[in-house]
């Protein structure tokens, strides 16, 4: 079985082309990190966009969150707290005055037990709105 005569001509074409790619997409250009651990920045040309699906702030939540003041989007960073019940806990958050214990989520509308025990340790309670600190005397 022979090579057909072209075989060779087509290798060094590919060859080309795949040279002229690999040049062209900054493939090469990149800087690696200079210390193992660093990470490369790549420079975009333009700031990414946003999405509609993007309503949670780029900036990483600080665990655990204080019931009385969180808000929608810092709720639903909790395991198994959408946008529905993240606003049932800010109605009941409303009608109590504000939680007095982690406890108090048990009144809201699909938080049970199971639930409660996986968010515990990332939520917290502070003052009450209404609260007002008391002089010392």
């Amino acid at each position: 079985m022979s090579l057909d005569k072209r075989y060779p001509a087509f290798l060094l074409i590919l060859a080309i082309f795949l040279g002229l790619f690999l040049l062209t997409s900054n493939t090469f250009h990149k800087e690696p990190p200079s210390k193992p651990g660093d990470v490369a920045v790549i420079k975009a040309d333009k700031p990414p966009q946003a999405t509609s699906r993007q309503t949670v702030k780029s900036v990483l939540p600080v665990f655990p969150i204080d019931l009385n003041k969180a808000t929608i989007q810092e709720l639903t960073l909790l395991p198994g707290i959408g946008e529905k019940t993240a606003q049932r806990i800010i109605d009941k958050r409303a009608e109590l005055n504000g939680f007095r214990s982690v406890d108090d989520l048990m009144e809201v509308k699909w938080i049970g037990k199971v639930k409660l025990e996986k968010i515990r340790d990332l939520v917290t309670v502070g003052k009450q709105p209404n609260e007002k600190s008391q002089p010392s005397r």
